[in-house]
């Protein structure tokens, strides 16, 4: 579609999961009626969201302070009421993080009794090995603690939902559409009040939109997107991104009964990760993954896959052969060199904001899609008390 000037209440840049749920929601609210998306790939969520496990995520590890615990838990109950009315396919199939010996299974505990301050619903303390198997047959170990709320959502079908949602409500998704210059504006041709010019390359065309509100949902390059606008007076010096890629292997035949849920490892001693975990997906295949990488050759991962996995299905072999699947890149505000891990506040969601209505989402990773509802929700109601 090509485009002449517009004029839209907000515009969304980038359109993966998280820019998708925003558009969504600025389309349902009054304040912000026919909103735009621009994408600057041929169609939507091609890039980070295409590679995402599809989890949903109960929201047991970040603490209420965190941006990722608060959303994410906020955002579990959100998306699995938006799958049910939308019929997403889903599937709330339970996790349960297993412990292999006496001190992981104190983590175990203590995991347990902050879920359960966190209100996380019902986690379960499965103090014996054969309590664990009744859930899960193949698992070894010495017990584990499970959570019936987390689950995995086919994340392709939940972005058309989304799409579709935001469309109805009278909003404009344009592809091949990239950002390259944005100005400040103290009256607009239309509405009046101040707001933002934002000029966009479409193919081999230029045109611009005027709006009063910008939402940088750019994942991976949102701070490039913002440095690159060329604004005279930012507010903010844009975070640097440090990539950490996720690696995931697959059974090569569909094994349906070797796990029936998803079965994590307890975390790395540092929590830099969550460990190498069992995903089953919606159509009975088992995957393994992710890791966390910083590139690293392929080949040289499958005996590091291999030892992880048989810590907890030992019979690993029995099942198939395990072959490579595919990567995903998730952007994180520290490198785990820094010091701090996912679960101390060193690596949080910034939803950043001026006061002009520019909205700049960073460091948005695991657990985004759990997340997206309630990152959404957020978002549109800074920009609606403005």
């Amino acid at each position: 579609m090509a485009a002449t000037n517009l004029h839209a209440p907000a515009v969304v840049l980038g359109g993966g999961v998280i820019g998708l749920a925003v558009f969504r929601a600025l389309a349902a609210s009054p304040f912000f009626p026919n909103p735009v998306l621009l994408e600057k790939s041929k169609s939507l969520g091609q890039e980070t969201s295409s590679r995402n496990s599809g989890v949903v995520h109960s929201g047991i590890y970040h603490p209420e302070k965190m941006l990722k615990g608060s959303l994410a838990r906020r955002g579990r109950d959100m998306l699995y009421e938006y799958c049910k009315e939308k019929s997403v396919n889903h599937k709330r199939c339970g996790k349960i993080v297993v412990a292999r010996d006496k001190r992981e299974m104190a983590f175990v505990r203590k995991l347990h009794k902050s879920a359960a301050n966190l209100g996380v619903p019902s986690p379960e303390l499965l103090e014996s090995p054969e309590a664990v198997k009744e859930y899960e047959p193949n698992v070894s170990s010495v017990g584990g603690v499970r959570f019936s709320s987390s689950g995995v959502v086919d994340v392709p079908d939940l972005m058309l939902k989304l799409q579709a949602d935001a469309e109805e409500n009278g909003g404009v998704a344009l592809v091949n559409s990239k950002p390259i210059a944005l100005k400040r504006a103290d009256r607009l041709v239309e509405g009046g009040e101040g707001g933002w010019i934002l000029t966009v390359l479409q193919g081999e065309e230029v045109y611009s939109i005027q709006s009063k509100v910008i939402v940088n949902c750019c994942g991976h390059s949102a701070p490039e997107v913002y440095a690159s606008l060329g604004l005279v007076s930012a507010p903010i010096v844009p975070p640097r991104h440090y990539f950490a890629r996720g690696n995931y292997f697959k059974l090569s035949a569909s094994q349906s009964s070797v796990v029936n849920g998803l079965v994590y490892p307890v975390p790395n001693k540092d929590l830099s990760g969550l460990g190498i975990h069992a995903t089953v997906d919606l159509d009975g295949s088992v995957k393994f993954g992710p890791d966390v990488e910083w590139l690293k050759h392929i080949e040289m991962l499958k005996p590091k896959f291999q030892a992880a996995i048989e810590n907890y299905l030992p019979e690993l072999s029995s099942f198939g052969a395990l072959a490579y699947d595919y990567s995903g890149v998730r952007p994180k505000l520290t490198h785990p060199d820094a010091g701090g891990s996912d679960f101390n506040g060193g690596s949080d969601f910034w939803i950043q904001q001026d006061s002009a209505g520019f909205y700049n989402l960073f460091g948005i990773e695991s657990p985004g899609v759990t997340s997206s509802l309630a990152i959404a929700e957020k978002v549109v109601q800074m920009a609606e008390k403005r």
